[in-house]
């Protein structure tokens, strides 16, 4: 855990002092690894209550001067990238981001692109965005399920 998030706390830009926005639920890899890489680099994690991420995040962020945040991309489309000056870095994460999106937070902080199963990974692959660049390709998958009382049904 110490080296992953060493070398996550090096890609994502997490030193010392910074204020990082913590919205993941506390029950997803994602948290444990957005809190303890925060804490490991004597950074400060930001909380809002429940009514403030729910009613008015950005209201929360600006007089918390949070620097650093990972977001949905439908989040990061809700949110007015003036009502945050304080924001130099935000990482859209978990699913596909479109190009519109990634070129209006690229113009106003450091955009990651990141993508990662919430429920069993941390982060699977990140990048940081550049200008003009493509966002990337959803990829489409085929799941079985199978049944364990009966093996012959997939």
């Amino acid at each position: 855990m110490c080296a992953t998030d060493h070398e996550r706390a090096r890609a994502f830009g997490i030193l010392e002092g910074l204020r990082v926005l913590q919205l993941a639920s506390y029950t997803f890899d994602v948290a444990k690894s957005d809190i303890l890489c925060t804490l490991f680099h004597r950074s400060t994690i930001c909380v809002p209550s429940e009514y403030g991420c729910m009613n008015d995040l950005a209201g929360f962020m600006g007089p918390f001067q949070v620097e650093s945040a990972r977001v949905t991309p439908s989040l990061a489309g809700l949110l007015t990238v003036a009502d945050m000056p304080s924001l130099r870095t935000i990482m859209l994460s978990f699913y596909i981001v479109s190009m519109g999106l990634s070129a209006l937070w690229a113009d106003y902080s450091q955009t990651i692109i990141s993508y990662s199963p919430a429920e069993c990974a941390m982060t699977s692959e990140s990048h940081v965005y550049v200008q003009g660049a493509d966002a990337g390709h959803q990829q489409r998958f085929q799941y079985a399920t199978i049944n364990h009382l009966k093996e012959a049904i997939l």
